[in-house]
């Protein structure tokens, strides 16, 4: 509880003031004791899902389950108020050492950034600070003027991968579509009367 200095003064509210900051702390201190037996699985499966029931997609799932459980493998604990800050600076010693690049490292320490978030959230805890590494943003090579004329000209229809590969040229530019989207087309995605691609 916040008071001014004029209000504290008055009728006896600086007594008041220090018995709720009694309580707060002692309220504290029956929390914290409380979840010194959390076990780190219980709170891994309850995280989960939380996230299921957010509604998040079966990829970001997956991304949480895989990343996650790289951090379990690396530091076996079995209650989760056994992690610290030290373990996290091992782990990207460890991943630096074994020649992952910076950028994947970030991955995985989101995921773990985010489940130490839920624990502070829940539970009251406080969880080691997860603060993700400096990366240089590199730029992309593009085509050549000649290249992408190259890659816009018309193929020899006989040849099927050359067809197929123009054809797929020609999706994407039109539509914006992404590879990974044309790769999982299939032909009842497509209509072929009005001309959409759903």
């Amino acid at each position: 509880y916040r008071w001014t200095k004029t209000a504290v003064a008055k009728g006896g509210r600086k007594v008041y003031r220090r018995t709720n900051a009694k309580i707060c702390r002692s309220w504290r201190a029956i929390v914290l004791m409380a979840n010194t037996e959390l076990k780190v699985k219980d709170l891994f499966d309850e995280f989960i899902t939380a996230k299921v029931i957010q509604n998040l997609s079966d990829r970001t799932i997956s991304y949480y389950k895989e990343n996650l459980n790289y951090w379990f493998r690396f530091k076996q604990c079995e209650y989760i108020n056994d992690y610290t800050k030290l373990d996290v600076a091992n782990y990207i010693m460890q991943l630096k050492n074994s020649a992952v690049t910076d950028n994947t490292i970030n991955t995985r320490l989101r995921a773990i950034k985010v489940f130490f978030k839920y624990i502070e959230s829940e539970y009251s805890l406080v969880m080691p600070k997860i603060k993700l590494l400096k990366t240089s943003t590199k730029c992309k090579q593009i085509h050549s003027i000649d290249n992408l004329k190259k890659l816009l000209e018309e193929p020899n229809f006989n040849n099927f991968v050359q067809y197929r590969n123009w054809i797929m040229i020609q999706v994407m530019l039109s539509t914006g579509a992404r590879l990974s989207s044309i790769q999982n087309l299939r032909i009842k995605d497509v209509d072929f009367n009005d001309g959409y691609i759903n």
